[in-house]
């Protein structure tokens, strides 16, 4: 019978995925395990991200015993079937073989049976134990048990060391975590061997002793790297799966029935991620099924008598009590209290939040139970059925207990590698060996269109070279994590300044880039293939070396696919220039002092100060000491506002981070580097805001926080109530001084699906509701009040749909909130007292400041910041010059623009809106004369306005409106008024319409939409009227001093440098050296420009120190 049901678990193996790989743990362990074991068993992984700590040395042997399997002939996929075969087949015997000790002489052959067979299949080794990390400390622990039991009885140190080598044997992978959770069974397992076999409990607590000794000499080799790895592990537990989504699924109906594990309740844009153990979510028989395990046991824990039964219940109910754990977490019990305070307050306990994996000690206890009253149960059960029959009825109740590995669903997450990765790994591997290799695009998850997604990317397993790839979890060091993530969100969200990647190789020891397009990027807002492939390929530090695989071979395919993404190999190889090993010596004049992060580097590379990169630093991981030590004249320190308190969405390429917050603020999750001196926040000048909802209900939104409401900026807005959460919410403004609220307005961007109808607002005692009509657009009265305090509620809404709604402007005279990112000071402090020679060295030290505004994603609803307002504190006097990058400001009316972009005319133009803000679409590019402009309204289109004021009253008796002849969308109806007076209701077309009226002199036209027809925006041409018309932006214009905001309350003037593109982004410089003094200093944006680089260089020693001296 053994020999029968050994061959029959092994066929269920094979069967499964026959000839597929399917890694239940790092796919590494599998396809390189000798090479695999060599590195797991050092305390430092220098691969896969940028090295970190590692709090896996205990896996080092599974890697070893591996590669002896395969040594015998075994491959990769058959190695990890055999492998799983062995530990399935130890712990079934195991549970058999204490069966046969705890039954003791009422000991049957069928009790040993339904032992090893319950033990080995059941819901929870079927899913749980589809991870390597379960399946191999459950498979010895009811031989730790039962050798403790042994011990107990026999004394010596025999058996507590054959216990202490099966707890050994259970591995350190992941810091142990399972095996030391799997500890819960001790006091089961002492109380029976003192109570139930009749040792005592002096020889009992001894043998535990001498286990214990053991087990902690056994396990030294893993411990200490991953007690040195806590900080490594704690970081990524802070990142990782919520105690939300890990309890949420645990409970006790799917935890008795051997489920509960929150990854087998997940589902993406692809469906669950386990759709093999779907079965026992949605198939009715299967769910009843999954029963049978605890409903024996309960039948007989009625038959069972005894020390044994209070044995395998000492075992079962506080598993299951703990495997239930903190659900559910809004309203969890007692014990899930405690359990949640545990994880937050006491060190290293958050490493064990998935309490789910003590299953085994629950389904050990259940089939002790159920093996124990086997044969008294078999004995009635004859009364009425023949033993076959009864066999038959076992037999069909085990397989549909165990559905999903007799249908093919075993294995979760197969891994069939495509032969161009292993050609791509070949060709890399001929690479230098102290260089690396750089994995881009990063990932959320590592997935590729040809796998399931999984922890652990390729690069490990396939390359001897050493590697890295970005993973959002940030598990590197924090400066290593801050760098990847700062570079990689720059590639996927195609921000990247040129040079910007190769520059970055360069410092992290990188000699190929190896670009994937077979990644599954979709998923996460990652950057398309065709948008990767643009990026690297025009880095000019990178050199083609080769492609692997067949043009659009792995290529995810979408719905808007541009036609030449899928001309595109699945693998591009590129050289670094110039590359450096990882390990090497680098001279330090020159050194960079950067106060900042990883996202500093970029505009470094930009604004031409680190050339060739020299080495440089962050000033937050130095001592004041070192600071001081590196400052002279052939260093440089660089003040930058890039290291943002902010929040991050780690499951996210693209719009990741939150709104910079203030000092005092929780960020929550952040890879931000050190503590809130040496990070830069936020500081709220005019006033203080508070609201009910601060951020969406899931992830982040940059662009919308409650200042947003208050900063006379009806672009931004205050985003909230999605999921039908909106109605209640409100936000609130204490203004600094008391502010006339006469006349209060307040701006309500149209929404699709659910909308805010009703608001009441109310002014420190007094209160109005008011209705939302559908421009959005609302004024409220409180004649004579000053108020010191001003809340606005949503108190209606209409419409269905899961869309959040937004408050973009309050507006009242003399309320203005301004979102102002104060800089680090801790570098400024720690130089603030200093003795002479140090103040010397700081004298001689060329201090920059560079400024970049937070732009995010080229959409309008990434843009977190408008404007480029910064407080910033230097440590002594500088002379600096400006320059930097800037462009139209998107916030401004159309005639400021019009202004600072010097068109002229005889005609002002004005709009209402313009579609997503964008400076292009303003009103006067409907009177320039050239028909293939217009003027695109946003918002909701009707009730939207575009209108032209003459510099002087004029007759009119009709208006010309061109819209394009082949739109698909277009303005059907609208309003003519001059001088505010309705003077022509119209219906228009595509095409030129001419809409007379009686003649009337004014000087101010507007056309007014009433009505449109299509789904996207119309585009109002041309407008013949008045002979209003104006010119583009002259010649001159380009080289004339413009104010670009001011600094400490002086007109900071810029002027172009070079040829101006059009409206879009240009290079600037400041018309005159500019003197600051050491200390506090504010540099404040005024309407019109909009920086997105701004920096003031210093003047001393630009010769010097290495870097391009900049326009």
């Amino acid at each position: 019978m053994p020999i029968v049901l050994a061959l029959i678990l092994l066929l269920v193996l094979l069967l499964n995925h026959p000839g597929v790989l399917a890694p239940d743990i790092k796919p590494e362990i599998y396809m390189a395990p000798w090479r695999e074991a060599q590195a797991l068993s050092r305390a430092w992984r220098e691969s896969p991200k940028l090295g970190e700590p590692n709090f896996n040395v205990g896996l080092f042997p599974v890697a070893w015993v591996v590669g002896v399997i395969q040594a015998i002939g075994f491959d990769a996929d058959l190695s990890m079937r055999a492998l799983r075969w062995v530990l399935l087949l130890v712990g079934g015997w195991g549970a058999s073989r204490l069966y046969g000790l705890v039954a003791g002489p009422q000991r049957r052959p069928i009790g040993h049976v339904i032992a090893a067979v319950l033990y080995v299949a059941n819901p929870y080794m079927v899913t749980a134990g589809d991870f390597l990390a379960i399946v191999l400390p459950a498979a010895f622990l009811p031989w730790m048990a039962l050798f403790l039991l042994r011990a107990a009885t026999a004394g010596g140190w025999r058996y507590p060391a054959a216990a202490a080598l099966c707890f050994a044997a259970m591995s350190g992978m992941n810091a142990a975590v399972i095996p030391l959770i799997q500890l819960l069974c001790l006091p089961a397992v002492l109380w029976y061997a003192a109570r139930g076999l009749g040792v005592g409990w002096r020889r009992t607590l001894i043998a535990a002793g001498k286990w214990g000794l053991l087990a902690g000499l056994l396990s030294v080799y893993w411990l200490v790297p991953s007690v040195a790895a806590l900080g490594a592990g704690s970081h990524v537990t802070h990142f990782s799966e919520s105690l939300e989504g890990i309890a949420g699924s645990s409970s006790f109906g799917e935890v008795i029935r051997g489920l509960g594990l929150w990854v087998l309740y997940g589902r993406d844009a692809d469906g669950p991620w386990q759709p093999g153990f779907a079965a026992y979510l949605d198939n009715p028989l299967v769910i009843a099924a999954s029963f049978l395990l605890p409903l024996l046991a309960v039948l007989s824990a009625l038959v069972v008598r005894g020390p044994a039964r209070r044995f395998a219940l000492l075992l079962a109910v506080p598993a299951t009590v703990l495997m239930v754990g903190a659900h559910p977490v809004s309203s969890p019990t007692p014990f899930g209290r405690v359990v949640l305070w545990a994880f937050e307050h006491v060190p290293g306990a958050a490493a064990f939040r998935t309490t789910n994996k003590v299953g085994a000690v629950m389904v050990l206890g259940l089939v002790l139970l159920c093996a124990l009253a086997a044969p008294e149960i078999l004995r009635r059960a004859r009364r009425f059925a023949p033993r076959p029959v009864l066999a038959v009825v076992a037999a069909g109740a085990l397989v549909i207990n165990t559905w999903p590995a007799w249908t093919g669903g075993l294995y979760s997450l197969p891994l069939p590698v495509p032969d161009y990765w292993y050609k791509a790994a070949d060709a890399l591997d001929r690479g230098p060996a102290d260089r690396r290799v750089w994995f881009l695009p990063g990932v959320a998850q590592p997935q590729y269109t040809w796998s399931e997604d999984r922890p652990d990317d390729l690069n490990n397993a396939v390359l001897s070279r050493p590697s890295f790839v970005r993973i959002t979890l940030p598990e590197s060091s924090p400066y290593g994590a801050s760098l990847l993530a700062a570079v990689d969100t720059g590639l996927q969200e195609g921000t990247l300044p040129a040079g910007t990647l190769s520059a970055s190789a360069r410092y992290l020891g990188v000699g190929d880039v190896l670009v994937r397009h077979d990644v599954r990027w979709d998923k996460a807002g990652g950057a398309r293939p065709l948008d990767v492939a643009l990026q690297v390929g025009s880095d000019p530090g990178f050199r083609f070396t080769g492609a692997d695989g067949a043009p659009g071979e792995g290529i995810l395919r979408t719905a808007d696919q541009p036609p030449t993404e899928l001309d595109l190999p699945p693998l591009q190889r590129y050289e670094v220039s110039d590359s450096r090993a990882v390990v090497r010596s680098e001279a330090l004049d020159g050194l960079v002092l950067v106060d900042g992060d990883g996202w500093a580097l970029a505009p470094l590379v930009q604004v031409g100060l680190l050339p060739a990169q020299p080495v440089f630093t962050f000033t937050s991981a130095l001592r004041k000491a070192d600071l001081v030590a590196r400052l002279g004249s052939t260093s440089r320190l660089v003040l930058t506002d890039t290291n943002r308190r902010r929040e991050v969405t780690p499951n996210r390429l693209t719009s990741a981070y939150g709104p910079v917050v203030a000092a005092s603020t929780d960020p929550g999750p952040t890879i931000a580097l050190g503590d809130e001196d040496s990070q830069t926040v936020l500081v709220s000048e005019g006033g203080a805001v508070t609201s009910t909802q601060d951020t969406p209900e899931y992830g982040v939104n940059a662009a919308s926080s409650p200042e947003n409401a208050f900063d006379a900026n009806p672009t931004t807005a205050w985003t909230f109530g999605e999921f039908g959460e909106a109605l209640g919410q409100s936000v609130t403004v204490r203004p600094s001084k008391p502010v006339a609220v006469d006349e209060v307005a307040i701006d309500i961007p149209p929404t699709v699906g659910q909308r805010i109808t009703a608001l009441r607002v109310e002014a420190d005692g007094a209160a109005k509701e008011v209705k939302v009509p559908g421009d959005g657009r609302v004024a409220v009265a409180f004649p004579g009040v000053r108020a010191t305090v001003l809340t606005v509620t949503v108190t209606g809404i209409e419409g269905e749909g899961d869309n959040p709604v937004s408050i973009a402007d309050v507006s009242a005279p003399g309320l203005h909130i301004r979102r102002v990112a104060r800089l680090p000071i801790a570098t400024t402090t720690a130089l603030e007292r200093l003795d002479t020679s140090a103040r010397s060295a700081l004298a001689a030290t060329p201090t920059d400041v560079v400024l970049t505004r937070v732009a995010g994603q080229a959409t309008p609803v990434d843009d977190e910041e408008r404007r480029l307002d910064r407080d910033f504190t230097l440590p002594a006097d500088r002379d600096f010059r400006v320059y930097g990058l800037v462009r139209p400001d998107a916030s401004a009316p159309d005639d400021m623009l019009d202004t600072v972009l010097g068109v002229t005319g005889n005609a002002v133009a004005r709009s209402s809106s313009r579609a997503f803000d964008a400076v292009e679409v303003r009103g006067s590019r409907a009177f320039d004369g050239n028909p293939k402009t217009g003027w695109i309204p946003g918002r909701g289109v009707r009730g939207e306005w575009l209108e032209a004021t003459l510099s002087r009253r004029h007759p009119m008796s009709y208006i010309v409106v061109e819209q394009p002849s082949d739109a698909s969308t277009w303005v059907t109806r609208a309003e003519v008024l001059v001088d505010d007076a309705v003077v022509a209701t119209a219906t228009l077309s595509p095409g030129r319409v001419r809409i007379p009226f009686p003649e009337t002199v004014g000087r101010t036209l507007r056309l007014r939409v009433t009505d449109y027809q299509g789904t996207g925006f119309p585009i109002i041409s041309e407008i013949e009227a008045a002979g209003a018309r104006v010119a583009p932006a002259r010649e001159a214009s380009s080289q004339e001093c413009m104010t670009l905001g001011t600094l400490d309350g002086v007109p900071l003037k810029v002027r172009p440098v070079g040829a101006v593109d059009g409206e879009g982004p240009r290079l600037v410089a400041g018309c005159d050296t500019v003197r600051l003094a050491a200390g506090k200093h504010r540099l404040r944006s005024l309407p019109g420009w909009a920086a997105d680089t701004l920096v003031l260089r210093d003047t001393l020693g630009e010769a010097a120190v290495p870097g391009r001296a900049g326009p």
